[in-house]
């Protein structure tokens, strides 16, 4: 909608804008991505008044911000580097390489494997992209995240990992 707004002055030297009434009414009319926020927010505050809400430590948050990944910032908080993931996973180094850098998706197994590692909890892992295969699988409801790990032969496996 083009809004058409027309600037008066008052007596007293204040600046008016004239709007039509359906300008008005567009313009005040909440939006259903504004609701869709507030949900969202109200939602996460009610975990976080549970207690249900798994909060990610400061020092990653911090890391974050500077610029790493999820997955760096998460290994650098634990005080490990590539070659201590390597020994713990069984993953290549360039493979983590890759993951913490974006330009590789693990499988969920990967993530589980790297959540172990790491000694969190592998949600806070969901914001790394998964491969194609398994986001498939996922978003068809063909295949939940837990039951994707119970069935490994769903899933590459580490020697598939390495060579990708």
């Amino acid at each position: 909608m083009t809004i058409n707004p027309q600037f008066i002055r008052a007596p007293d030297g204040t600046e008016l804008v004239v709007i039509t009434r359906a300008e008005f009414d567009a313009l005040t009319r909440p939006v259903d991505e504004d609701e869709e926020d507030l949900a969202i927010f109200d939602q996460r505050m009610a975990e976080l008044k549970s207690g249900g809400a798994r909060l990610l430590p400061v020092e990653v948050t911090k890391l974050m911000l500077k610029g790493d990944s999820l997955f760096r910032a998460l290994r650098k908080w634990r005080g490990l580097n590539q070659l201590d993931m390597v020994g713990l996973t069984g993953l290549s180094q360039g493979f983590l390489s890759d993951l913490e850098s974006g330009k590789k998706k693990g499988t969920l197994e990967t993530l589980e494997k790297i959540a172990a590692a790491l000694k969190i909890d592998r949600q806070w892992l969901d914001f790394i992209e998964i491969a194609t295969d398994d986001r498939r699988r996922l978003a068809a409801g063909v295949l939940s995240r837990d039951d994707a790990l119970k069935r490994k032969k769903l899933l590459p496996g580490p020697s598939a990992e390495r060579g990708k």
